[in-house]
């Protein structure tokens, strides 16, 4: 029987719920995590903040200086990101393993590897789109949007310089395999030279028992809420979802946006004059589930999105969802009745099919039934076999 290396994994914060590191530790094939922190039990039960004890604290190195770098000395990601990448590069040599390390913050071990000759594999996790497509779309919207300037200038890829992006793209080539969670990350990949053969698709998980479903569905037509949840900024396409309720002009329309970290006020506030917005911000996890069982469909119309982890929340708790290709939905609508593509930057297609929906009550219902239904079919144990079925035949 061939002997399968370990692997050591890397990122920072609790990302994806450590999911990754967590399927290759149930199946025997972890050397180790390398994160910025990671709570002891007793800890990290109370905050529930960067802990899951289905991992050994043992088994993951903690850079806690990074969080002193980014929060008192103000070091940007970039910086604290190859801290993590050189102690997981570090680690990977010391116990032969290989790296399975997630996007931007492989670079530096890919390439040392590559370059001394090194038997040790390179995975990538690669959590967005490719950097230049992200790019290309960002710098569409500023002048297509120019009142979202604001947050458009605070994304990351529009913050770095060309060598810095050149870098970033760099990850998926020098990689020996990559995963992504969604088919449009895989195309733009593809679009960027990166070879299809190298590319798995393998879709997030959801806890349906952390997004119960709704019991009941308001099917009388007339009204229609509908809820967002993200980031408030337009890279998640508001502008063109707030010109879609100014094009209908209708009182029978109640939007609420709910998110928290960056949100562009000024975006918000240019549209509040025309329609009517609801904003809640850093709702905890029992107020978000309440708040999506009060609404009849999730609208997400992105224009650049590596998943999209919302719309499958969504669908565990029984909502239809309304986005744009250029997110998981082709990946997670496996019946086409669990929600509805338009296309990015159609304001047009938005209101159709939000009019549409106010006057067909009924089929938002049977759609929000088979989403739920759907929903169901991703559970993180499905991600984390997949995870290891792809490791273990690369």
């Amino acid at each position: 029987m061939q002997h399968i290396k370990k692997a050591v994994t890397c990122h920072a914060g609790a990302r994806d719920a450590y999911q990754l590191s967590i399927a290759l530790e149930k199946a025997g094939l972890l050397e180790c995590l390398v994160t910025d922190l990671f709570l002891p039990a007793f800890i990290g039960k109370k905050v529930q903040k960067k802990f899951t004890d289905e991992l050994y604290y043992f088994k993951v190195k903690k850079c806690f200086n990074n969080i002193i770098r980014q929060n008192f000395f103000r070091q940007t990601y970039t910086i604290t990101d190859k801290i993590l990448t050189n102690r997981a590069l570090k680690e990977a040599i010391k116990s032969e393993a290989n790296l399975f390390l997630y996007s931007y913050t492989a670079l530096d071990a890919f390439d040392y590897i590559k370059q001394h000759h090194l038997s040790n594999k390179c995975f990538l996790f690669q959590l967005h789109p490719h950097p230049l497509s992200i790019r290309s779309l960002l710098i569409e919207e500023l002048s297509l949007v120019p009142n979202a300037k604001e947050s458009l200038l605070k994304e990351p890829e529009m913050s770095l310089n060309e060598m810095q992006i050149k870098q970033l793209s760099d990850e998926s080539l020098l990689a020996d395999h990559v995963i992504v969670a969604s088919t449009f990350t895989k195309k733009t990949l593809v679009e960027n030279n990166v070879s299809p053969e190298k590319v798995t698709i393998i879709p997030y998980g959801v806890d349906a028992k952390k997004f119960s479903l709704k019991q009941s569905y308001d099917q009388k037509n007339g009204k229609i809420k509908l809820v967002f949840v993200g980031q408030m900024i337009q890279r998640k396409g508001l502008g063109y979802l707030f010109e879609a309720l100014k094009l209908l002009n209708s009182k029978n329309i109640e939007l609420t946006l709910i998110g928290r970290g960056v949100i562009d006020f000024s975006l918000i506030n240019d549209y509040k004059k025309y329609i009517n917005i609801n904003v809640k911000i850093n709702l905890t996890h029992t107020e978000l589930v309440t708040e999506l069982h009060l609404h009849d469909i999730l609208v997400f119309p992105s224009i650049v999105e590596g998943f999209g982890h919302v719309i499958l929340e969504a669908m565990s708790v029984g909502l239809p969802v309304l986005c744009t290709p250029n997110t998981a939905g082709p990946d997670v609508f496996v019946n086409g009745t669990e929600g509805v593509i338009v296309p990015i930057r159609n304001a047009e297609a938005i209101a159709e099919k939000i009019e549409y929906f106010i006057h067909h009550k009924k089929e938002l219902a049977s759609m929000g039934v088979s989403a739920g239904q759907t929903a169901r079919l991703f559970t993180w144990e499905k991600f984390r076999d997949s995870i290891v079925q792809f490791y273990t035949n690369s």
